[in-house]
């Protein structure tokens, strides 16, 4: 979901399981995160740590499996980056925690209650 108005608008995920919040701080920085990532539970399940290292591997590992049944996965990312002109998701990874864990864009269900944090 874009929120906010304006140009400048922060993207905030609102997961089907209760869990959400803040993924980026534009519109083309979800984008590049949703291109060149296997996917944002994925990119979240592990904590981002010291340099990043043992969440890039697992991110490594998950993109393994998707290149079993698609193997142009690399090439597409690429194609899309250049065609979007999207920064690499790799860079985005320490903005991506950084942002879901701020309170303020947590969203609220119709119920009242608070969505769970991604990084739980």
């Amino acid at each position: 979901m874009l929120v906010g108005s304006g140009s400048h608008r922060p993207v905030v995920y609102v997961g089907s399981e209760g869990e959400g919040g803040l993924i980026a701080a534009s519109l083309r920085d979800a984008l590049a995160l949703v291109v060149g990532l296997s996917s944002l539970h994925d990119a979240t399940a592990r904590p981002f740590g010291d340099d990043g290292s043992q969440l890039r591997d697992w991110l490594a590992q998950a993109d393994h499996y998707i290149r079993v049944d698609w193997p142009q996965l690399d090439m597409e990312r690429d194609r899309l980056r250049e065609a979007l002109d999207l920064p690499a998701a790799d860079e985005l990874l320490a903005a991506l925690h950084a942002a879901a864990v701020n309170e303020h864009y947590r969203p609220i269900s119709d119920a009242g209650d608070c969505y769970r944090s991604m990084l739980e």
